[in-house]
């Protein structure tokens, strides 16, 4: 089954936000790239790694300061990487309301896109996205011990977006927006 492509603003987004998203991600053991970015000066590097404990698992895109840099170089990366046979989801992870059209191409592209970010900011990417994930609700997830996610054993028991996560369903996504 194709894994996760993972993108994260992470001039945007905060280290726990990120380590949320990647926690919530953990129990269908398929993300295959993650890659957060910015303008990475050596303490905001040091932050990250020491956050979500996944130094060696983010690769760290150094992005030079300007306007719009981060949303370019995601954008850029996410239609080259995103390949149907490869990655069927793809996670869009930001802390505001660049990815939106992005969100939807993917889509027309044949992929799951799940969103993350903050509810009240993101209307239009809640709207464009197959499912959409709450940072603010993932922060405190990652800093709460002990389980946290359902037993992905049990899919009777599962939510209805765990189990599209899972499978990678398509037409059940498909059939859900439209209702």
């Amino acid at each position: 089954m194709p894994g996760f492509l993972v993108l994260i603003d992470a001039e945007t987004v905060s280290p726990e936000a990120a380590a949320g998203v990647l926690n919530f991600l953990d129990p269908f053991q398929q993300t295959a790239i993650v890659r957060a970015y910015a303008n990475w000066p050596q303490e905001k590097r040091f932050a990250w790694d020491e956050t979500t404990r996944r130094p060696d698992e983010i690769q760290k895109v150094e992005i030079f300061p300007g306007v719009g840099a981060v949303a370019v170089a995601m954008t850029m990366d996410a239609m080259h990487l995103a390949v149907p046979e490869i990655f069927e989801r793809v996670v869009l992870v930001s802390g505001d309301t660049d990815f939106s059209r992005l969100a939807q191409s993917l889509q027309k592209k044949g992929h799951i896109v799940i969103g993350a970010g903050y509810a009240e900011l993101q209307p239009l990417m809640r709207e464009e996205c197959s499912m959409f994930l709450p940072l603010d609700v993932l922060a405190v997830r990652a800093k709460t011990p002990g389980p946290t996610y359902p037993d992905l054993a049990d899919e009777d028991d599962m939510p209805l977006e765990w189990q599209l996560l899972k499978n990678g369903a398509k037409e059940q996504i498909s059939k859900e927006k439209t209702e």
